[in-house]
């Protein structure tokens, strides 16, 4: 079963907006709420490049298919019962700072 993915969050859950009641009261309501929108859009953004950024180092630490790597996260937020995007965060906070290639 595939990992629903933040896209398929954004996508499945659109931000609504409040209905329009004319005023300028209520195109700063709306501009706020489209903010927010916004700013949600973003972190769930972020935290799904950070699930693939995790599944990726585990793909190469472990020399393991993407499939299997995305099984360790899902574990690991199991045994831990914290969330995949905390998991995932663990993941790539211990993997260090990327180092330099060796250029001689």
């Amino acid at each position: 079963m595939r990992q629903e993915t933040a896209t398929d969050r954004i996508v499945r859950r659109p931000p609504t907006l409040p209905p329009t009641g004319g005023g300028h009261a209520d195109l700063h309501d709306r501009l706020a709420a489209a903010e927010r929108a916004l700013d949600d859009l973003k972190a769930r953004l972020g935290q799904d490049r950070e699930v693939g950024i995790a599944i990726g180092i585990l793909m190469a630490v472990r020399h393991i298919d993407e499939e299997n790597a995305q099984a360790l996260l899902v574990g690991a937020t199991s045994e831990t019962g914290r969330t995949l995007d905390e998991v995932a965060h663990e993941v790539v906070r211990a993997s260090g700072p990327p180092s330099a290639p060796d250029l001689d």
